[in-house]
């Protein structure tokens, strides 16, 4: 069984060579100045990284090195000089060393009575050394998402919350089921199954140059990416390792963040044939805006006209 696990999550972290996702890219407007590029390049100080740390909580699932966070924080008086040196020299050389991104896959049924593989979620247990570096990367990344990220998508973002979404396609909704040309509209939700782990590592590399982050700041995130390597935990054993070649981790700090300009990415299509006025969204009132889709995370609702 536990070699049937590793085969399987093998197999679904492994690039598949027929994606081509050259329309989406065209679809992409850069976002990112100047400004923004210097804040998420500026060097991490003493105490971003000791915040970082102090971020995590401290009794989560530690990873394969098998020290949890409060181990650090404990005794971070004495660990703070190699551990501070550490990550800064991966900010400067780019370079993940040997064992930290090393990660345990354990699996949380989804189901009351699993039957396969599929009815687990995949939860990546990650070294502190790892999230700090992570964590570090996220605190200087998310004050700049309000401006990134289209007002769609409502998860993660600073100053917004789910609940808005939740309001808007309420009051959608309400306006389908009762307006007299309601029935001519169409709702569609959609719930991507394991959104993370079919994310293709070029395409994210791509999508974010073209935002306009600047080639060093992306180098950082796919060398945070790539240098995985993963054994999965199956009752209490671990296989040998094996290095994805696709895929987000469920469990790392910059995970979710990197997933929003993924998901936006894939949703500027709509934006497009809105534009080009193949699709009609809904309106609710005259000078409301038309909405064509409704983001909350990996889960999204659609609303277009049903010709």
């Amino acid at each position: 069984m536990e070699h049937m696990a590793a085969s399987y999550f093998q197999e679904l972290f492994t690039k598949d060579p027929t994606l081509a996702r050259d329309v989406m890219l065209d679809m992409i407007t850069p976002k990112v100045i100047v400004a923004m590029n210097e804040s998420l390049l500026a060097s991490y100080s003493e105490k971003e990284i000791s915040d970082a740390l102090f971020q995590i909580g401290p009794l989560k699932a530690p990873g394969p090195d098998g020290f949890p966070a409060r181990f650090y924080q404990r005794n971070w008086g004495e660990l703070k000089g190699e551990i501070v040196k550490a990550v800064q020299q991966f900010f400067v050389t780019v370079l993940m060393p040997e064992g930290v991104n090393d990660t345990s896959i354990v699996l949380i049924p989804k189901v009351q009575h699993p039957s396969s593989l599929k009815d687990f979620l995949p939860i990546s247990l990650s070294n502190v050394i790892y999230k700090i570096v992570s964590k570090c990367m996220v605190n200087h990344l998310r004050p700049l998402l309000t401006e990134l990220i289209s007002e769609n998508q409502s998860a993660f973002i600073p100053g917004r919350l789910i609940s808005d979404n939740s309001i808007i396609a309420f009051e959608c909704l309400h306006h389908i089921q009762t307006s007299a040309g309601g029935n001519n509209f169409c709702a569609y939700k959609l719930d991507l199954s394991k959104a993370y782990d079919p994310i293709d590592w070029v395409f994210l590399a791509r999508a974010l140059l073209k935002w306009g982050f600047a080639r060093e700041w992306v180098a950082l995130v796919m060398e945070s990416v790539r240098s995985i390597k993963f054994a999965v935990k199956f009752n209490e054993k671990s296989p040998e390792q094996f290095s994805p070649s696709r895929g987000l981790r469920q469990g790392d700090p910059l995970s979710p963040f990197l997933f929003l300009f993924v998901a936006d990415a894939q949703f500027s299509l709509l934006h497009g044939v809105v534009q080009e006025k193949d699709l009609e969204a809904v309106k609710i009132c005259p000078g409301a805006p038309a909405i064509s889709h409704l983001l909350f995370a990996d889960d999204s609702v659609l609303f277009f006209w049903a010709s």
